[in-house]
C-alpha cells in the first residue's frame, strides 16, 4: 500500500513538473521567436483637456496582443512590429480616442522611436452611467460605478452592494439581508475582492449594510460568466472592488448621514498616493435612547454599531516597477439595552492586509500579490451575577486565509500568453454552542462546535489568446488545483468578435470548483457565517453568451444588451446536521435542549441548473439625464435525493429601473422602482397539538415539499431630491431620500404561527399580519462635502 502510495505522489510530481516545464518551454520559445523580430517603440502622453496628466488609461492595440497602460504621469510606452496599427485610449470619465499609427520596416540595428500625444476629453455622463464594460473589452463583466450609486436613492447611505441588483442577473432575496445572488448561484458561491485580495464578510449590522465607504471606491466590477484564468474557487463568480484611482489634483470629501460619518482623502505625498478613508457609525447611540424612552423595550434589544477604515499607499517609478499595499478593517459591536447580567458585548468583522507589486515591459509585464485576512465573531454570556459559572452563550469564530500569486504575461503581434502558480491557505477555529446559533448566526450550522479545520489549495494556470483576424478574439486557458493531494482541473474558453466599433458578441465556457460551503442561506440580521472546508469541491459548469449594442458609437451615451446563460453544478451541497437528545441540558420551556453530535454538518450533494436571460438599457446624455432599465428571466432548481425543486432563491422574474432628471442647474430628482417574483418558501401542511401536562400543549407544524410554496411578489419604489452648489471652494450636495415611498408591504418570509392565529378568528384578520414584513418606509438626509 505504501509503495502505491508513494508511486501515486510521484507520478502527480511528475506531471506537474511536465506541465511546468511545457510552460517554460512554451514562454522561451515564444520569447526567441519575438527576438527574431525588429520592433518599433511607440512612446507618448494622455492628458485631459486642461493638460493634467491621465493615469491609468487602458491602451489597446486593435487586432493584435499589445496592450498598456499610462503611469501616473500619463505616459506609456509600447513596443510593435512593422505595420498599420489602430491604438485604442481608454477610462472610465472620458471619452475613448484613437490613433492610427503605421510603422515602416527598417534594415538597421538602431531602435526607431515614435511619439504620440493623445488629448482625452472629459465624459461626465460616463461616470454616470452603471452598466459599463469593466476593462473596455468584455460585454461579459459589467460594473457599477462610484457616481452612479450616488444617483440611486440610499438605504440611509450610499451603498455598493444595494447598487449592484441595478445589474442583469444580480438580485438579493429581500430588501433586509444585503446578500447577494450571482446568475442564479447562492449567497456564498461568489467571491468578493478589493484590489484583487480576498475578502470574507464585508458587511455591516447584521448583513444589513456594505463595510465600505463609497466615496474610497473607484467601482465594482461583476464578473458573472468570464472569469481571469487565474481566479478559481467560486462558482458563480466574483464581485471586484477597486478603490479609488489616483489623481493628478487631491482631493477630500467628508459625508454625514443619519447613520454614520465619513472622511476620504486622496492626495500624494513625496511621490507615493495615498488613500486614507474612515467611518463610523452612531446609530447604535440613537437606538439606546430610543430603548431607554420606550415602555416596551425589552431587555434582548440589540444595539448594532460600526466602524470601517481603508488605506492604500500606491507607488510608481520610472523604472517601470510598480506597487501598492491596502489594509482594510471593519468591526461591528452590539450591546444590550437593559442588561440585567454580566454580558461581553458581540463584536464581528474582519481585517485585510495585501500587497501587489509588477514590473512592466511594452510587451510583457510581471505582477505578484500575497494577503492575509481574518474574519472574526465572539460572544460570552452568562445566566445572571450570581451564576457566573453556567455559561449559556458561547461563540467564537476565526477564519484566516493567506493568499499569494505570480503571474507573468507576455505579448505578440497575433496572440498573447499568460501563466502564473498561487497557494492559498485557511485556518478556521469554530467554538460555540446552541444558543449563538440561534440569536447570531440564524442558520443551519450545528447547534454546537468545537474544532479547527485547516486547507490549502496550490495552483498552477496558463491561458493563451489569440487575434487572428482584426475583429476577433479567442483564448483557451487551464486552472488546476491541488487540494489534499487531489488535483481539479478547470478549463475555460473564450471567444469575441467585434462586428463593428457598435456591436460586440461574446461566448464563454468555463468549469468552476469551490472548496468551502455555508451551512445554509443565513438570515437577516445575523453575522459572520461560519465557513466549513470541503475536501471535495463543489462543481459548476458555465456556459456564458452576451451581445452588446452602442447605436450612436462608443462615446454615444446609449447601451444595450443582451446575455443568455446556463449553469450545470455537478456538485451542490445541503447541510443537515446531526442532533441527539441528551438527559441533560439547559431548561427549555418545553424540556431539555437538543444538543448535536457532529461539531461539522452533514453536507448532503445533489445537482442543480440555472437557465437565464437578460435584457437592458441605459441612457446617459450630457443633458445630465440617467435612463436605466434592466429585465431578468431566470429559474434556478436544485435536485437532492432524486426530488428536483426550486432553489431556496429562486424568483423567476425580476425588473428594476433607475431615472435621474435635473430640474435645474442645481436639483436632480432621481428614482428607483423594483419588481420581481417572490422567492420559493416550504409551506406548512399540518399543524398538530403535543400534550406536555397540566393542561398546556405544544404546537407542532409539519411542512409540505421543500420550496413547493411561493412568497407574494415584491415591489419597492425609492424616490431622492439632491441639492448640489459650490460655495468657499468646495462642493456641496444634500440629499433627501424616503425608501419605499408608497409602503409596500413586502414579505420576508411567513409567520406560520400568526397565519394560523390569524385563520382562526371569527372576524376578519388582516393577513398581512401572517408575515414577516421587510422595510417600512424609511425617510433619511444625507451631506456630502467635497474640496
Amino acid at each position: 500500500m505504501i509503495r502505491e502510495h508513494l508511486r501515486a505522489s510521484w507520478a502527480r510530481g511528475a506531471a506537474s513538473s511536465r506541465a511546468a516545464a511545457f510552460a517554460l518551454i512554451v514562454f522561451a520559445t515564444a520569447a526567441n521567436a519575438q527576438a527574431t523580430n525588429k520592433t518599433h517603440r511607440v512612446v507618448g502622453r494622455v492628458s485631459s483637456t486642461d493638460s493634467l496628466p491621465i493615469p491609468s488609461v487602458s491602451i489597446r492595440v486593435d487586432g493584435s496582443g499589445f496592450a498598456g497602460m499610462t503611469r501616473r504621469d500619463g505616459r506609456f510606452e509600447l513596443e510593435l512590429p512593422a505595420g498599420a496599427f489602430l491604438i485604442t485610449f481608454r477610462k472610465l470619465g472620458f471619452r475613448s480616442s484613437q490613433r492610427l499609427l503605421s510603422i515602416s520596416a527598417h534594415d538597421d540595428n538602431q531602435v526607431q522611436v515614435d511619439t504620440v500625444y493623445v488629448t482625452m476629453d472629459p465624459a461626465a455622463s460616463d461616470l454616470r452611467t452603471v452598466f459599463v464594460r469593466a476593462s473596455g473589452e468584455s460585454s461579459l463583466v459589467t460594473a457599477v460605478g462610484n457616481s452612479a450609486l450616488r444617483e440611486a436613492p440610499p438605504l440611509g447611505e450610499a451603498d455598493i452592494f444595494r447598487g449592484l441588483p441595478l445589474l442583469p442577473s444580480v438580485s438579493q432575496p429581500n430588501d433586509v439581508i444585503n446578500r447577494i445572488h450571482l446568475a442564479g448561484g447562492a449567497s456564498d458561491e461568489h467571491s468578493i475582492t478589493l484590489d484583487d485580495h480576498p475578502l470574507q464578510a464585508p458587511l455591516h449590522i447584521g448583513s444589513v449594510l456594505g463595510a465600505f465607504n463609497v466615496a474610497a471606491l473607484e467601482k465594482a466590477d461583476v464578473r458573472l460568466h468570464r472569469l481571469p484564468v487565474e481566479r478559481d474557487g467560486q462558482l458563480s463568480g466574483e464581485i471586484a472592488l477597486q478603490t479609488k484611482l489616483p489623481a493628478p489634483k487631491p482631493s477630500r470629501e467628508v459625508v454625514v448621514t443619519l447613520l454614520s460619518a465619513s472622511t476620504t482623502v486622496s492626495q500624494a505625498v513625496g511621490g507615493t498616493d495615498v488613500l486614507l478613508s474612515a467611518r463610523t457609525s452612531y446609530v447604535d447611540q440613537v437606538l439606546k435612547q430610543v430603548s431607554q424612552n420606550s415602555p416596551g423595550s425589552g431587555d434582548e434589544l440589540l444595539l448594532p454599531g460600526f466602524q470601517d477604515a481603508l488605506l492604500r499607499l500606491s507607488r510608481e517609478w520610472r523604472t517601470r516597477w510598480y506597487a501598492n499595499v491596502t489594509a482594510f478593517a471593519t468591526r461591528d459591536r452590539a450591546k444590550i439595552a437593559d442588561p440585567d447580567g454580566g454580558e461581553t458585548p458581540t463584536a464581528w468583522g474582519e481585517s485585510m492586509g495585501g500587497a501587489r507589486a509588477g514590473y512592466v515591459a511594452p510587451q510583457w509585464n510581471v505582477r505578484a500579490r500575497v494577503s492575509t485576512n481574518l474574519a472574526f465573531s465572539g460572544r460570552t454570556r452568562f445566566a445572571s451575577a450570581t451564576m457566573d459559572s453556567l455559561e449559556l452563550t458561547l461563540g467564537r469564530i476565526r477564519q484566516r486565509r493567506t493568499e499569494a500569486a505570480v503571474t507573468a504575461e507576455r505579448s505578440f503581434t497575433r496572440w498573447r500568453l499568460s501563466g502564473g502558480a498561487s497557494v492559498v491557505t485557511r485556518v478556521h477555529e469554530h467554538r460555540w454552542n446552541g444558543y449563538f446559533v440561534e440569536e447570531l448566526l440564524k442558520s443551519a450550522a450545528p447547534l454546537r462546535s468545537n474544532e479547527t479545520s485547516r486547507q490549502q489549495r496550490t495552483s498552477a494556470f496558463v491561458e493563451l489568446a489569440v487575434f487572428p483576424i482584426t475583429a476577433v478574439t479567442a483564448s483557451a486557458g487551464m486552472h488546476v488545483s491541488v487540494v489534499g493531494g487531489r488535483s481539479f482541473a478547470s478549463p475555460r474558453m473564450f471567444l469575441a468578435q467585434d462586428y463593428s466599433d457598435r456591436v460586440r458578441g461574446e461566448l464563454s465556457l468555463e468549469r468552476r470548483h469551490q472548496f468551502d460551503a455555508v451551512a445554509g442561506e443565513p438570515l437577516e440580521g445575523s453575522i459572520t457565517q461560519p465557513v466549513f472546508l470541503l475536501s471535495s469541491p463543489r462543481i459548476a459548469d458555465v456556459l456564458g453568451s452576451s451581445v452588446a449594442f452602442k447605436p450612436y458609437g462608443a462615446n454615444g451615451g446609449v447601451t444595450l444588451s443582451a446575455s443568455a446563460y446556463a449553469r450545470r453544478y455537478r456538485e451542490r451541497t445541503l447541510a443537515r446536521p446531526t442532533i441527539r437528545y441528551f438527559d441533560q441540558g439547559y431548561d427549555y420551556p418545553f424540556g431539555p435542549a437538543p444538543l448535536p453530535v457532529d461539531s461539522v454538518p452533514t453536507f448532503q450533494r445533489g445537482e442543480g441548473s440555472t437557465l437565464g436571460l437578460a435584457l437592458s438599457g441605459e441612457y446617459a446624455g450630457s443633458s445630465r439625464v440617467l435612463a436605466r432599465v434592466s429585465y431578468t428571466l431566470q429559474r434556478a432548481r436544485e435536485t437532492f435525493d432524486g426530488t428536483s425543486r426550486p432553489a431556496s432563491w429562486d424568483a423567476p422574474h425580476q425588473l428594476s429601473a433607475l431615472v435621474s432628471v435635473p430640474l435645474s442647474r442645481r436639483w436632480t430628482l432621481s428614482g428607483l422602482g423594483q419588481l420581481r417574483s417572490g422567492t420559493a418558501t416550504t409551506p406548512v401542511k399540518l399543524r398538530t397539538f403535543v400534550p406536555i401536562g397540566d393542561g398546556w400543549a405544544r404546537t407542532r407544524f409539519e411542512y409540505g415539499d421543500a420550496n413547493s410554496g411561493r412568497l407574494a411578489g415584491y415591489s419597492r419604489v425609492d424616490v431622492a431630491l439632491r441639492r448640489s452648489w459650490a460655495s468657499r471652494g468646495a462642493d456641496w450636495t444634500v440629499s433627501i431620500q424616503a425608501i419605499n415611498l408608497l409602503r409596500r408591504v413586502n414579505a420576508l418570509e411567513y409567520d406560520w404561527t400568526s397565519y394560523f392565529a390569524c385563520k382562526n378568528r371569527s372576524t376578519d384578520c388582516d393577513d398581512r399580519g401572517a408575515r414577516r414584513r421587510s422595510l417600512p418606509i424609511l425617510p433619511s438626509i444625507g451631506m456630502e462635502v467635497k474640496w
